[in-house]
């Protein structure tokens, strides 16, 4: 049973020099999740409910979710939902709980990510970026040596769709390209994990499924360095205004600048 890699940068050139490492042994694309903590859970929305623990009530509530979002949404969207995969990401958008999880393309957004959230707890934390290989993560999950990474309206992914009978549900987290439905998706280079029926964290699904050595690795990020690693971030471009391309981004911007955040 592999355990999970972990890397251990102190600066913003060493960040870029363990990214750089990984890719060039994978040769293919990697995506990236930012976390202010670094014990946090690689685990969706859906899966965090504080009172509903049984997946079989978890999947029910997330069809009871969608239908009822079907239902009362129509005046406040233009969106053209084709399926309840698309209907999916569109209540992730406006975080409701979804089998979704965020992740990107860009690593550097994710640092982002992951320094700014623990300013926000007064970087009395370790924080992470998470590094997961989608190409070989997929091929293990789907049994296939030869699958690549599956879009919103591939067969396999349609499987997870929502629905009543967790029973008919793929069990593995399962990365996907997603619809992009924002202008902030577009600018974080988003792509998504699909969750199935087994709730477990990413971590513990690494562990218990045998997943291929270093198909995922964790960057923990000492709280000590956190502050240097938040200046040289926004040094060097990642901004509010950037990862967020809107007036919400624009105004976090200019209370920073001006000392008011």
């Amino acid at each position: 049973m592999s355990i999970i890699r972990e890397e251990k940068p102190h600066t913003l050139n060493q960040y870029i020099t363990v990214i750089e490492s990984i890719r060039k042994n994978v040769g293919h694309t990697l995506w990236f999740r930012g976390s202010g903590k670094s014990d946090y859970l690689l685990r969706p929305s859906l899966y965090r409910n504080l009172k509903v623990k049984d997946i079989k009530e978890l999947v029910e509530t997330e069809y009871k979710i969608l239908i009822r979002f079907k239902q009362r949404s129509i005046p406040f969207h233009n969106a053209s939902l084709n399926n309840d995969l698309e209907t999916l990401f569109l209540m992730q958008h406006y975080g409701i709980p979804t089998r979704l999880l965020d992740w990107t393309e860009n690593p550097f957004i994710a640092l982002y990510f992951a320094v700014m959230s623990a300013k926000r707890n007064n970087f009395m934390n370790n924080a992470a970026v998470w590094i997961l290989d989608p190409t070989i993560w997929t091929a293990h999950a789907l049994l296939d040596n030869d699958a690549e990474i599956k879009s919103i309206n591939d067969s396999e992914v349609i499987k997870y769709q929502p629905q009543n009978k967790y029973t008919l549900m793929p069990e593995k987290a399962l990365p996907i390209y997603g619809s992009h439905n924002s202008q902030r998706i577009v600018s974080q280079r988003g792509v998504f994990v699909i969750f199935g029926s087994d709730k477990l964290s990413m971590q513990k699904q690494y562990l218990k499924y045998r997943f291929p050595a270093d198909s995922l690795i964790k960057v923990t990020l000492n709280k000590r360095y956190l502050p240097n690693l938040l200046e040289s971030v926004l040094a060097s471009g990642i901004t509010e205004s950037v990862v967020f391309p809107d007036l919400d981004g624009l105004a976090s911007e200019l209370r920073r600048i001006f000392g008011y955040g």
